[in-house]
């Protein structure tokens, strides 16, 4: 199931890949954190880019290595050791809300990265219409894990006490199965029926195999950038 959820949303990260690709026409080094099966990661790789990803689950990394020949740390970033200045991009995209210190990996993100570098971090938005009519029945604030909940003014604010400065907003939505609507709409209705019923369905059924796009504005992709020594920001 999260295979196929990964294989699938790598689609709409398009925009993403045309903004990096675009800055660095030669490519560079690119670190993922939260890399999981490795889906991402095989793209940035398609595209030139020498990739390496972090994920703590060790099945996820097993499977990237096997997969694609891609290698992936199953450590913490500050564990690493990488040198400074080591990448030219780095990718985090929902990650940083499950972090217990993400001001502390931002911090660590911006030393490993070379001046002039990018940083794009994903997360879910919670300025947003469908959060202030649905509260705490926003299906983000019902997924596990999630410890920090930011505005794009908190986490511009966040990332700029990290150094970063911000080159581009986005406010973006998903693709997901039908299935997943369907789960979604159980979780935020309460709907016990709606979400078995999404669990159970059929791996090749109908409900499975159509990939949808919704924009709910309930998401931000945020293009931050390491200023270059002596270059006055503007």
């Amino acid at each position: 199931m999260r295979i196929k959820k990964e294989e699938l949303q790598t689609r709409d990260y398009r925009t993403t890949h045309r903004e990096i690709n675009r800055i660095f026409p030669n490519r560079g080094r690119l670190l993922e954190i939260g890399s999981g099966f490795g889906y991402s990661l095989d793209v940035w790789k398609r595209f030139g880019w020498d990739v390496v990803g972090i994920d703590p689950w060790h099945v996820a990394a097993a499977y990237c290595k096997r997969q694609f020949d891609i290698p992936v740390h199953t450590d913490v970033l500050g564990e690493l050791g990488f040198e400074d200045d080591a990448f030219d991009v780095v990718v985090m995209f929902h990650v940083i809300e499950h972090l217990p210190d993400p001001l502390q990996e931002l911090r660590e993100i911006f030393r490993v990265m070379k001046p002039g570098g990018r940083f794009v971090c994903e997360t879910p938005r919670y300025d947003t219409l469908m959060f202030k009519l649905l509260g705490r029945r926003e299906r983000s604030m019902a997924c596990p894990g999630h410890i920090y909940f930011f505005t794009i003014e908190s986490l511009v604010a966040l990332a700029k006490k990290a150094g970063f400065v911000v080159d581009r907003v986005r406010v973006v939505g998903r693709s997901m199965s039908l299935r997943r609507l369907i789960y979604n709409l159980g979780i935020v209705s309460k709907s016990s029926w709606l979400t078995d019923w999404a669990s159970n369905a059929a791996s090749d059924s109908v409900v499975n195999r159509v990939p949808i796009y919704i924009n709910a504005r309930d998401m931000q992709r945020i293009t931050f950038r390491k200023p270059e020594a002596n270059k006055p920001d503007v």
